[in-house]
């Protein structure tokens, strides 16, 4: 499987993805049950795309699902967040239905062990 810290030569796919629907979701836009279609079409899209490098948030739903799919896949994957990641986590990671923490904690950790993790403020990184 390639390095996942380095970028290679193929496609940069930037992923701005939805959050699965609230419990009480008026309309269903991204329900749980369709974690699994997405995923195969997300590793597919990669695959064929001979994408390199992943770069997105990291928030339930297809962020978190693009970011399995890229490692799956040997990608590179840099993740952006608006703000401190605990912040983010309890705001756009454990808050809708789903066990989702758990693996946002281990995407983070291999994010910022290879470099690859941002965290902005007011438009400006901050330091890691």
């Amino acid at each position: 499987m390639p390095d996942p810290t380095q970028s290679g030569n193929g496609p940069v796919v930037v992923l701005a993805g939805r959050r699965i629907d609230p419990a009480d979701a008026p309309a269903a836009r991204f329900p749980l049950a369709r974690v699994g279609e997405v995923a195969i079409d997300l590793h597919e899209l990669f695959r064929k795309a001979k994408a390199a490098t992943l770069v997105s948030a990291a928030a339930c739903g297809a962020d978190l699902v693009a970011l399995v799919a890229a490692r799956r896949l040997g990608m590179r994957r840099r993740i952006v967040l608006p703000f401190p990641a605990p912040r983010f986590r309890a705001e756009s990671v454990v808050d809708r239905p789903g066990d989702w923490g758990g693996l946002y904690d281990e995407l983070i950790s291999q994010s910022k062990a290879a470099g690859d993790l941002v965290i902005m403020k007011n438009g400006a990184k901050l330091a890691d």
